[in-house]
């Protein structure tokens, strides 16, 4: 886009009639979770009580290390989603091997302060700050964008982009992430290229009705608060949370050598500050029907660090001074009978953006070209209907799933014409279990893109299929083993279309969609209760991959190049010798690269071909607590922007830990230390990482009022 200058049926009846006249984000319906089985392989449970449903999930994981009689962090039940009634508990819902849930207890432990930071510690992902200041993420190679990305359900990215900073999505506000790594499941809906993320907020009565937590900067270099409340008063739960972050910049590392635009110490217009607020209410409508109504807004501002290396005419002294999202949602879940499952989902996001381009360094004036001076207005509007029918239960299970949703995206900006799409999706998915040991899972994804108008062109309506079969074989108690084959397809953002990114790129707008043949075999084993271990091996050969073609050296152009290969190997351990102590190890080995280039120009960039990683965390008393994350990641190859030659970044190591002192049931104060070696490391080449930096924390936490703790916690104090 051209930038401007300066610029009983009674009840149910009633909750899905006012389900239908509200919409209003898909936070889930409330549900009792049941104590992971020992059985890592259980697959077809008998015929599990009634009990309620959830609006956000549909994936079941196999929990890792489960503890009596509650699952450790880093894990939920054995059905993560929440749908644990008869027929849906019949069978899982998908390929579950690949799919890894980080619980809430795990965030606590891990000390993250965000998604994005909570993301970084899986073995799939890698985490990267890009040119822009976003934090996002890879998943097996493929870019965020490439990526479904939902909160509570809903896809929540900035639809001209593609893309959401992650660490804008605060931890302490966070129940849960899913990560699907791979494509063990069509019921996501579209865009899923590889994978699928999840984030999961607290939901309306299960946190304490009162949580407060304030951490500040040993350095002097920021603070955040938040609290979170929650409550239940018969059929109406609700919560409500917010919080504040504010930084007034981040340090660089001590190793750091003074560069062209970056002379060291506190990194240049690194300032960030955030507003966030939540917010819930859910209405039982008797013990089969379910109502939720939910929204939030996030209002940051932040600058933009200029590339270290850039030259004069190409650096960018960027602000952010407005970055706004609100997004509201209306969700209905009901049981008809013994065997039918139903829920809607109906949602809005806004987007309103400011981006400021000055002249110089002192982000005072806009008077030359290159400055400008833009507001970015982006919409989606989207529901979806989830169905689930069991036609039988127990070793012989069979249950069918079918995903139907519309979204439509919509971007418009100074001075610029209005661009649009609309996206159908119709997924279907069948699952049978035979005897208990074996389970397969069939099932097919239509996705249907009508494009906007556009300007000077005329756009077809595209359609984009993706079959799934999956094979699940567990032959003994504890030992399972997945096959999974699938062809996935993205279509691209309107800014890939259409972006002139400041005339340095021609836009595209007949560019077509990426579109993936995956195959996947994970293992899973729980020799012991206290050991597990999981291996994975995946191949996606990607066609039509988005990637920028240059026309000159100033000028670039998105175009669907011929293919890519993303392959590769994942190892973890995960094993419990003491009942206090936990290890999390891992390796993965990525082969990204094009394919039919030039040897020299194969690297599909910033994805490391080597990672590996170590956590621990012990609580020998329940007045201590330790955890420490180590990370090591390879080589990585990158094309210079500037010089379009292609180099390598070298291997770093990031090492975080946490110190949690409970001496009162009711009272936490925490030290946590990130980036503990103080490496100089840059996840994109002229864009260095924060140096050390010491938190102090205190959170503070009211169980219950009168006695009364709120559902699904235990009274802390």
């Amino acid at each position: 886009m051209k930038r401007g200058r300066r610029s009983g049926l009674s009840s149910a009846a009633a909750c899905t009639t006012f389900a239908c006249l509200v919409l209003a984000s898909g936070v889930p319906a409330r549900g009792q979770e049941e104590p992971a089985s020992g059985d890592l392989g259980s697959t077809a449970p008998a015929a599990a009580p009634r009990t309620p449903i959830r609006l956000e999930e549909i994936v079941v994981t196999a929990s890792p290390l489960p503890e009596e009689p509650t699952p450790p962090a880093g894990s939920r039940s054995a059905d993560d989603t929440g749908a644990t009634t008869g027929p849906a508990a019949a069978a899982p819902s998908g390929a579950g091997i690949g799919v890894r849930t980080l619980s809430r207890e795990e965030l606590e432990a891990q000390g993250v302060r965000s998604v994005g930071e909570a993301l970084g510690r899986h073995p799939a992902v890698d985490r990267a700050t890009n040119s822009r200041g976003d934090h996002v993420v890879t998943l097996r190679g493929f870019e965020q964008r490439e990526t479904v990305v939902l909160l509570d359900g809903v896809p929540t990215y900035v639809p001209y982009d593609g893309q959401l900073d992650l660490d804008l999505l605060p931890a302490g506000l966070v129940d849960h992430v899913t990560v699907v790594a791979g494509p063990g499941s069509v019921l996501w809906g579209p865009n899923g290229l590889g994978g699928a993320i999840n984030v999961v907020t607290r939901p309306p009565g299960e946190a304490p009705v009162v949580e407060t937590t304030f951490e500040a900067s040993g350095r002097g270099h920021g603070a955040r608060l938040e609290a979170v409340h929650a409550m239940r008063a018969g059929p109406v739960g609700w919560v409500l949370a917010g919080g504040v972050d504010d930084q007034r910049a981040f340090p660089l590392s001590g190793g750091f050598v003074p560069a062209r635009n970056e002379d060291g110490g506190d990194r240049h217009n690194s300032d960030r500050s955030l507003r966030r607020l939540l917010g819930g209410v859910e209405l039982e409508c008797g013990p089969d029907h379910r109502l939720r109504l939910s929204g939030f807004v996030l209002d940051a501002q932040r600058g933009v660090p200029p590339s270290t290396v850039a030259a004069d005419a190409r650096v960018r002294w960027w602000r952010m001074n407005a970055w706004r999202v609100a997004g509201a949602s209306v969700g209905h879940s009901g049981r008809y009978g013994e065997r039918l499952e139903l829920d809607e989902l109906a949602w809005v996001r806004l987007y309103d953006n400011l981006f400021d381009g000055y002249d110089d360094a002192r982000y005072a004036t806009q008077e030359l070209p290159r400055s400008f001076h833009t507001w970015y207005h982006d919409r989606a509007f989207g529901g979806r209907a989830r169905l689930t029918y069991a036609f039988s239960e127990g070793d012989w299970a069979s249950v069918l799933r079918v995903w139907s949703g519309v979204q439509h995206d919509r971007h418009r900006e100074d001075e610029g014409a209005e661009v649009s799409r609309t996206l159908l999706t119709l997924a279907p998915q069948y699952e049978q279990t035979f005897d208990r040991r074996w389970r397969l899972t069939a099932g097919l994804q239509l996705d249907v893109e009508f494009p906007g108008d556009a300007p000077d062109i005329a756009l077809d309506p595209t359609v984009g299929w993706g079959p799934l079969l999956g094979l699940r074989y567990e032959p003994l108690d504890g030992l399972s083993l997945e096959l999974v084959a699938a062809r996935r397809s993205r279509f691209p953002s309107l800014k890939e279309r259409f972006s002139y990114a400041l005339d340095q790129r021609d836009p595209n707008p007949t560019l077509g969609p990426e579109t993936a043949w995956h195959l996947g075999l994970e293992l899973a084993w729980r020799p012991w209760t206290w050991l597990e271990l999981r291996a994975a091996g995946y191949d996606a050969e990607v066609a039509g991959l988005i990637a920028p073609v240059h026309l000159d050296s100033m000028v670039d152009q998105l175009q669907n190049i011929d293919a890519a290969r993303l392959a590769g190997t994942e190892l973890q351990v995960s094993l419990a010798p003491l009942e206090w102590l936990r290890f999390d190890l891992s390796y993965r080995y990525l082969f990204a690269r094009r394919l039919g280039v030039d040897p020299s120009q194969e690297a599909l960039p910033y994805r490391p071909e080597h990672t590996a990683s170590l956590g621990a965390s012990a609580a020998p008393w329940p007045w201590l607590g330790v955890s420490t994350f180590v990370r090591l990641v390879g080589p990585q190859r990158f094309e210079d922007p500037e010089t379009l030659r292609w180099a390598t970044l070298g291997t770093y190591v990031a090492w975080d830990a946490r110190v949690d002192l409970r001496p009162l049931p009711w009272l936490d104060v925490s030290t946590r230390v990130t980036n503990l070696l103080d490496a100089d490391y840059q996840t994109e080449y002229g864009f260095p990482s924060p140096g050390w930096q010491l938190w102090l924390g205190l959170r503070v936490t009211c169980a219950a009022f009168g006695g009364t703790a709120g559902a699904g916690e235990a009274p802390r104090g």
